[in-house]
């Protein structure tokens, strides 16, 4: 009687247990899209939940605090519902990966979501104290991103775009900005737009600044309309 009473005590025991509900994601987008990762977790009583990027493991949030000092991230955690979400702006394809999504039983308990995010391509190269940088594409950025520029030297950066657009419509000019400022030209600055190839959609712009002061420094970007963007930061 009393070996019945345990297993039936341990039966409602596991009833009352935290469990998901459904399979995790498994989504694909494009760079520049939001996405939303979901979790639906139900009998979470007084445990909560976590999101954890899967290749490190870094801890995103858990329950309703956040622990990324990453501002496209956004956490929204379930209210009369059970499903936890984890939304992600203006994506990159940096970003793609594992996601998990994780209770804390003992042990624990995690649910795997799966992020893929195609790139446009996009280049960037520059030429800084006389040094030629290694191209760089927006799907698989390598090196360091800082760059250090002598005061009264010459900046100059060069962008190459390419992206698809729908056929009769022409390239949009490529914008650069300092810390989301657009740069205009004047008797320092100076912009050049490239030739475009309509053939292979890319399009080209180099920017030059000379007699680079401490006031220059901050992030510059090239975008175009719809495409992808590249950044780079002169210390």
């Amino acid at each position: 009687g009393q070996y019945e009473h345990f297993r039936n005590h341990e039966s409602v025991f596991k009833d009352y247990r935290p469990y998901f509900e459904g399979s995790g994601n498994n989504l694909t987008s494009i760079s520049g899209q939001t996405v939303t990762l979901t979790c639906d977790v139900r009998n979470l009583g007084d445990r909560y939940v976590s999101w954890l990027r899967g290749t490190d493991l870094q801890v995103i949030s858990s329950g309703w605090t956040k622990f990324t000092g990453n501002r496209r991230v956004s956490i929204v955690p379930a209210d009369r519902s059970h499903t936890w979400k984890l939304v992600i702006r203006n994506i990159t394809p940096k970003d793609s990966g594992q996601y998990l999504c994780q209770v804390n039983t003992e042990p624990k308990i995690s649910q795997i979501n799966y992020l893929k995010v195609a790139g446009m391509s996009l280049f960037l190269e520059c030429v800084i104290l006389y040094t030629f940088c290694l191209s760089e594409s927006f799907a698989d950025i390598k090196g360091n991103s800082e760059r250090g520029v002598q005061r009264g030297s010459t900046l100059e950066l060069h962008c190459l775009i390419s992206q698809s657009i729908p056929v009769g419509q022409t390239l949009p000019p490529i914008t650069w900005s300092r810390d989301n400022y657009i740069i205009h030209k004047n008797d320092k600055v100076d912009i050049q737009q490239g030739v475009t190839n309509p053939k292979e959609n890319t399009i080209d712009s180099r920017l030059k600044i000379e007699y680079v002061q401490p006031s220059d420094a901050g992030v510059y970007s090239c975008k175009s309309q719809g495409a992808a963007e590249a950044k780079v930061t002169v210390l």
